[in-house]
């Protein structure tokens, strides 16, 4: 038996070893440096009920787990444990409830910290990274939000690339990215955007946290017309946000390169998507629209606070002659979120110095004090960029 367990070792090693050559499975660590990863479902091509179980009776003690428990809730950490030659200490797992969800470990488990097991989790937490690459699985849910992530872990990250070869990722508060992520990791099936803060100040934290904060409310309805977001972390000093890639740009560009709509049927997609974007707003304005609310209930609403051309992009595959492409609001960064009793007193926005130039009065600082924003400021900021659309179109004349 032992004999038996031993080859099902070996098989293992070498199954592993070819699906991440044979499936390219290389990502990029918090250090960017290039490593390989397993996925599960290499691990769920390999370990059968039987296999499991031959494992399990090798020792001269048998363990005495279920197959079934094992390979339903503990397969990453079974393998790891497999792979350390020490597929007793399953035990130890299972008897703290410790599941593969709870994976990677940042640190050997408490109970465990101060007992003659300590060594069996020191020696899984330096192999387990291998077997935990962050899951950037798009449709999944809650979203990660703001999660911590150590160095040690593996984004699977196929291709990444500056959507501006320009930008100064030194210098500038924000770096956009274009990413591949790997199918084995990801759902989505296309590119995202990882917008990522690489300067730890007070000002990139506030933008990054007012971003999270306001994408985090927005129901998954929200996003036909505002980018969708799949979630964000932090990771030494670095904070990303992950986003819907836009492969037409920002609305200004779409100015700058494309006719204006000749046909009806253009026109009216056109408009649509326009228009479209006061559907997003009223999304950011009250979070919990579809609450039940009485006297006793808190609406949630939000300010968008930087809306221009720039800040709208363009998502979908469209071309010269189709305009399908929605419209989408973007960049949060100076968001702002209040609460309210419902039927109350709606206190004004806080000003978080965005963008002034398509803003009602209220909002212009030309003595630098900052402003409380009214509740009417992103319909005026979207009419001013409709009214600057509206020209762009008949005159053929920039966006300002």
């Amino acid at each position: 038996m032992a004999e038996l367990a031993g080859k099902i070792v070996a098989d293992f090693q070498y199954h592993i070893d070819s699906f991440v050559e044979n499936n390219k499975c290389f990502g990029l660590n918090g250090h960017d440096e290039k490593r390989g990863f397993v996925p599960t479902v290499a691990l769920t091509e390999f370990w059968t009920r039987e296999k499991i179980t031959t494992v399990l009776c090798s020792p001269k003690d048998m363990i005495k787990q279920s197959a079934d428990t094992i390979f339903k809730h503990y397969l990453i950490s079974f393998s790891v444990l497999v792979l350390n030659l020490n597929a007793e200490s399953i035990n130890l797992f299972i008897q703290e409830d410790l599941r593969d969800t709870q994976l990677p470990l940042p640190s050997v488990p408490e109970v465990y910290s101060d007992s003659a097991s300590c060594g069996v989790f020191e020696e899984f937490i330096k192999r387990q990274w291998k077997f935990c690459p962050m899951s950037l699985d798009c449709g999944s849910s809650p979203k990660p939000s703001r999660r911590n992530l150590l160095p040690q872990r593996i984004l699977p990250i196929v291709a990444k690339e500056k959507l501006n070869p320009e930008a100064d990722e030194d210098g500038e508060q924000a770096v956009l990215f274009k990413v591949d992520l790997h199918p084995l990791c990801s759902q989505l099936g296309k590119p995202v955007v990882f917008k990522e803060y690489r300067q730890r100040t007070h000002e990139t934290q506030r933008l990054f946290t007012n971003e999270c904060d306001l994408y985090k409310q927005l129901r998954e309805d929200s996003f036909g017309h505002i980018v969708t977001y799949y979630g964000s972390f932090e990771c030494l000093g670095r904070s990303t946000i992950v986003l819907e890639f836009a492969p037409g740009g920002t609305l200004l560009s779409f100015f700058e390169s494309r006719q204006p709509p000749r046909t009806d049927e253009q026109r009216k997609l056109f408009w649509g998507n326009l228009f479209g974007l006061f559907r997003g707003l009223q999304c950011i304005e009250d979070f919990t629209a579809d609450h039940r609310h009485s006297r006793h209930t808190y609406r949630l609403k939000g300010t968008h606070q930087d809306i221009r051309p720039q800040n709208i992009l363009v998502c979908g595959a469209s071309s010269d002659e189709d305009y399908s492409a929605p419209f989408k609001f973007v960049d949060m960064g100076t968001a702002d979120i209040r609460k309210m009793r419902d039927g109350g007193y709606d206190r004004h926005a806080i000003d978080q110095r965005g963008n002034g130039m398509y803003s009602p009065p209220e909002a212009c600082r030309d003595e630098g004090i900052a402003t409380d924003i009214g509740d009417k400021k992103p319909q005026l900021a979207v009419d001013c960029g409709t009214i600057a659309d509206l020209d762009a179109l008949c005159s053929g004349g920039d966006i300002f």
